[in-house]
This record gives C-alpha cells, sequence and structure tokens, in this order.
C-alpha cells in the first residue's frame, strides 16, 4: 500500500507528492513531473460512487493513490454486472479506448473511499507523442495489462476454485518472500467471485477449504495468510 502524506498539504502538493510515488513516473526528470504536476488534477471518490460508465468518451488518464477501483462489464438482462479488473493503489487503469478515443466498454466503481489523479487526455497523448521515458513506461505497462490478463484466463480455464483463489490471494502478498501475511479484501466477496469467474457460493466453499487446510484464517473481509508457501504451491 502506497503512503501517501495528505496531513496539511494542498490539492497541489497532495497531486505532486501522489504523481511521485506512481511507479509510472519515478524517476522521471523534473521538467516533465512538474508538467504532469501542472495539467493532472486531484479526485476524492467515496465508496460506491461511478468515474465512468461504459460508452462515456475517455477524457483522462487515471492512476489511483489510495482506495479500490472495480472494473465491471455492463448490466445486462438484470443480472449483477461481472467483475472484469481491481485497481489498487499506485496503478493506473488506461486501456485500448482511453488510447484510441472510443466509448469505455467497462464501468469504474469505487469499492472504498480512493484518491485519484486525473490527467487530461489531449495532454497526456502530448506527451506521450514526445516520445522518451514515458512513452516507454507506458508501452511497458499496457504489454504488462495484457500478459497479466493472458495469464489470468490460463490461471482460470479448466482450474478448481481453490486455485483461482490462491493465485488471488498471492497478488496481495507485500514481499515473495513473505512466509505470512494479512489482507483486507479492498471489494466484497461477490465481487471478487465475480471477478475469478465463480459463483459466491464457490468462492466461499474454496474459502472454507483454505481454512480447514490450516493455510488461511478468515474474519470477514480479512484474511490471514498462514503459510505462504503451501498457498503458492496451489498456484496453477
Amino acid at each position: 500500500m502506497m503512503r501517501i502524506p495528505l496531513a496539511e498539504l494542498s490539492e497541489y502538493e497532495e497531486t505532486v507528492a501522489m504523481l511521485g510515488q506512481m511507479p509510472l513516473f519515478s524517476g522521471l526528470d523534473a521538467a516533465l513531473m512538474e508538467t504532469l504536476s501542472q495539467e493532472a488534477r486531484l479526485i476524492v471518490l467515496h465508496k460506491g460512487r461511478i468515474l465512468f460508465r461504459a460508452g462515456d468518451a475517455p477524457r483522462h488518464f487515471y492512476l489511483l493513490g489510495a482506495g479500490c477501483i472495480q472494473l465491471c462489464e455492463p448490466e445486462a438482462d438484470g443480472r449483477d454486472p461481472k467483475v472484469i479488473g481491481i485497481v489498487r493503489p499506485g496503478e493506473g487503469f488506461c486501456d485500448a479506448s482511453t488510447i484510441l478515443g472510443a466509448g469505455y466498454g467497462v464501468c469504474a466503481q469505487a469499492t472504498l473511499d480512493s484518491r485519484l489523479i486525473a490527467i487530461p487526455r489531449p495532454a497526456m497523448m502530448r506527451l506521450l507523442g514526445g516520445g522518451g521515458a514515458l512513452t516507454a513506461r507506458m508501452l511497458e505497462g499496457l504489454s504488462r495489462q495484457l500478459l497479466d490478463a493472458q495469464q489470468k484466463m490460463r490461471a482460470m480455464n479448466g482450474h478448481t476454485g481453490v486455485r483461482r483463489l490462491a493465485c488471488y490471494l498471492l497478488h496481495f502478498s507485500p514481499r515473495l518472500d513473505s512466509p505470512s501475511y494479512e489482507l483486507t479484501l479492498p471489494v466484497s466477496k461477490q465481487a471478487a467471485a465475480s471477478h475469478l469467474n465463480m459463483t459466491k457460493e464457490t468462492f466461499s466453499r474454496a474459502l472454507r477449504d483454505l481454512r480447514e487446510a490450516g493455510i488461511i484464517e478468515v474474519a470477514g473481509r480479512t484474511i490471514t495468510v498462514l503459510d505462504t508457501g503451501r498457498l503458492r504451491d496451489l498456484r496453477p
């Protein structure tokens, strides 16, 4: 989790601080960071509020400083929307729609009180058009998103709920060598199940199986991983 100083900061100072802690912008030259800071604005999005809906024209590149945003497919036939992505602090959400200027294919909603940086699309496209380190990092980030999506599809296809859940929980490990750790689900269990292409009942059963095996403990949305090694062994 990123630590962003909030006390006694102006909106501009907080924006600068958040940008400086984003992996996408770390180490960029001071002139470029100053340009970004002047263009960017801070958005406070309370839990449950919608940032954008499917079909909306993309006007900004977004980066999450604190909180959690879930990305959902449009609702259909009265069913609950399917969660296809969860954005955590330090991550941005930029897809082909943002680059091409086409309407969003998903809805973005805050599952926790969240603070975001919004950079106007024209300004970001102008900076990316200049090439250099920022362009290379953006391409790397988009490539990583594609690779993660492919790995997620491989992890879900043909694997049990326990194995899918193991992969999901390992994403929250603070370090690769952490023997144990605690996490709080940033979304509801229903949303987490949807994200993993599982029913809520299958998700709950997978939690129970891991708990009975002595690998995790569960208290509401707080999960304690007792044995990271055993959990890692369950990955597809």
